[in-house]
């Protein structure tokens, strides 16, 4: 005859935990090795340079062109600043203000392609 195998509550919620564990350091070995190389890559100044330099070119060209579309010199003129707080945040020492700049710049230039897009419809 064959018995049957019971596994009590407590003995069932320690395994429970016990497995729980076993992910949570496989996830945090994972996850703490993959944020210090993206940490690396990420904070890397040629990336900022990059990224500053196509969003110049990006924005050099759209609001140029939407400019003599529209004749609307606003985008332009409010892209511009954003660009100047950008660069603002890239020589900016590391730390709470160079992202406040960088953040702002970002959204002031948004805003202009958003303008440049409305009066370029």
């Amino acid at each position: 005859m064959a018995r049957s195998f019971h596994v009590p509550a407590l003995d069932r919620m320690a395994v429970g935990l016990s497995g729980l564990c076993v992910v949570h350091c496989l996830i945090t070995v994972v996850f703490v090795a993959l944020l210090s190389g993206a940490g690396t890559f990420l904070t890397n100044p040629l990336i900022h340079r990059f990224g500053l330099l196509g969003a110049i070119l990006l924005a050099a060209f759209a609001l140029g062109q939407g400019y003599l579309s529209h004749r609307a010199l606003r985008p332009a003129v409010i892209g511009v600043t954003g660009i100047a707080l950008m660069t603002l945040g890239l020589f900016a020492p590391h730390g709470w203000g160079e992202v406040a700049a960088t953040v702002a710049g970002v959204c002031v230039l948004a805003t202009a392609h958003l303008m440049n897009a409305r009066a370029r419809a």
